[in-house]
């Protein structure tokens, strides 16, 4: 999976090396502390459910994007309600394409039992695009609660540190198309 298109400027191309740079970089002097889920969530009276508290806090760590809404995903009379989910804001496209190449990575090193996916979602701040990474309904057969909520956690796991190594593989790569870019 590229993240960028061999056409991309050399301005473009600086561009994202300093946005992946930076968030190294912030990672890598910050020490992140693990917070309860009481303190991961916007509301105290409305904590971030057990289930969940792993992946919104892996991706609250990667300090690129903040998270406003989570579920463990649910069930009623033996039917699926809710898949589990978060919902993050990120200012910038390259940090969420890291994000669903891991995931990619994730499925095809058979880490994860189902695919899943990232989109865009509405939020009222217009200044940082909102996204929700949930597992991709389209692909599943039949929808098994706990095997979700697993996915959710092996997700988790390794997910900071993956995505920080990723994220120096394409500095890399952006470094040496910059230079030889026009």
């Amino acid at each position: 999976m590229k993240l960028y298109c061999p056409e991309q400027s050399k301005e473009r191309l600086s561009e994202y090396i300093k946005l992946l740079e930076h968030m190294v970089a912030e990672h890598l002097k910050q020490g992140v502390e693990a917070k309860d889920s009481g303190a991961m969530s916007s509301d105290r009276n409305f904590p971030v459910e057990k289930g969940i508290v792993p992946l919104v806090s892996a991706i609250n760590e990667l300090l690129v994007f903040q998270s406003y809404w989570s579920c463990e995903g649910h069930i009623r009379n033996g039917e699926l309600l809710r898949t589990p989910q978060v919902w993050f804001y990120s200012n910038s496209m390259i940090y969420v394409k890291l994000l669903y190449y891991y995931l990619s990575r994730l499925k095809a090193q058979k880490v994860i039992t189902h695919y899943w996916d990232i989109r865009i979602i509405h939020t009222d701040k217009l200044w940082d695009s909102g996204f929700c990474i949930e597992p991709d309904v389209k692909r599943i057969g039949s929808l098994n609660l706990r095997v979700l909520q697993e996915d959710a956690c092996n997700i988790a796991f390794h997910l900071v540190c993956d995505v920080i190594r990723i994220a120096k593989e394409y500095i890399f790569k952006l470094k040496a198309e910059e230079i030889y870019s026009i």
